[in-house]
């Protein structure tokens, strides 16, 4: 029949009254004793989960702790040197005493000169003498890029240009790159076997020029063995004017050899000296034969 205090938290945060109960009746707590005094013991503080007025939300909130991470590693700050050596490196250009000082900003000839000796004795830097007193320095792009002032004038940190994680993804992406590379080259050899649009324009003109020649031949021959248009006589017309012709040719032939015949008597030489006196050609000192006839 007692009554106990009552405490009026937010609704979030309510108290499980049964374990406030179950609780002050194990500790022995008299009803007069405050619920917040018997929850809030240096005990029950100390471990969550034996405290009942916390809810399951706190406890679990309680038992989540952040994870501790390792501090990333801090980026070493550039000395005079590195930042030379950096601006050689990546410039890829040589420079003269002047314009290395202008792009370094150094404020002395002094201090960039005793740098570049430095990094001349350590093979970073290569120097080089001209006529008229010409020098210039550039970097020594065959140098190790395991050189620890490599690496620091690169912003490398913990003795490496990269993490292992970096290294690996680059891998990944060299042997990705690799492999669309192997693909581009094949294409290309394939397109380069293949004819160009102009070699494909001028194979094609010059097909349809032997088309449209085959095209004039063939109707020639079929008007020809026809006997058709203009001045074709067709097959039986043109052998008759072959017989025609032949017949002229032959009748002028004999007609030419009996004059000279006749003349060789009278003169009283071989038919050969007076050839050469006339410089007479015959045909067949030249190869020509007179055609068969054409039987119709």
């Amino acid at each position: 029949g007692a009554e106990y205090k009552k405490i009026d938290p937010p609704v979030a945060q309510k108290l499980d009254e049964n374990e406030c109960n179950d609780k002050i009746a194990r500790n022995a707590v008299t009803p007069e004793k405050d619920i917040k005094t018997a929850c809030s013991s240096k005990a029950m503080a100390k471990s969550p989960e034996s405290n009942p007025c916390k809810t399951s939300n706190e406890i679990t909130v309680a038992k989540m702790k952040p994870s501790v991470q390792p501090k990333p590693m801090k980026k070493r700050k550039m000395t005079y040197q590195d930042q030379v050596l950096n601006k050689m490196i990546v410039s890829t250009k040589p420079f003269n005493m002047k314009k290395l000082v202008q792009a370094t900003r150094s404020s002395s000839d002094a201090a960039i000169n005793f740098v570049l000796l430095s990094l001349i004795d350590k093979e970073l830097v290569i120097k080089k003498e001209f006529p008229k007193g010409k020098v210039l320095y550039w970097a020594n792009l065959d140098m190790s890029l395991t050189n620890k002032d490599v690496i620091n004038a690169l912003g490398g940190r913990g003795g490496s240009l990269a993490s292992d994680e970096e290294i690996r993804l680059c891998t990944g992406e060299k042997v990705s790159l690799e492999n669309k590379l192997s693909h581009v080259e094949k294409q290309r050899e394939s397109l380069l076997n293949q004819p160009t649009n102009s070699e494909l324009d001028a194979h094609i003109t010059e097909l349809e020029n032997q088309i449209s020649s085959f095209e004039n031949r063939a109707r020639e021959a079929k008007e020809f063995k026809a006997g058709k248009g203009g001045k074709t006589l067709g097959v039986e017309g043109n052998k008759k004017k072959i017989n025609k012709m032949r017949s002229v040719w032959k009748l002028r032939k004999e007609k030419c050899s009996d004059f000279m015949e006749n003349l060789a008597d009278a003169m009283d030489k071989s038919m050969k000296d007076v050839s050469k006196v006339l410089d007479v050609e015959k045909d067949e000192a030249v190869g020509v034969k007179m055609p068969p006839r054409h039987f119709l």
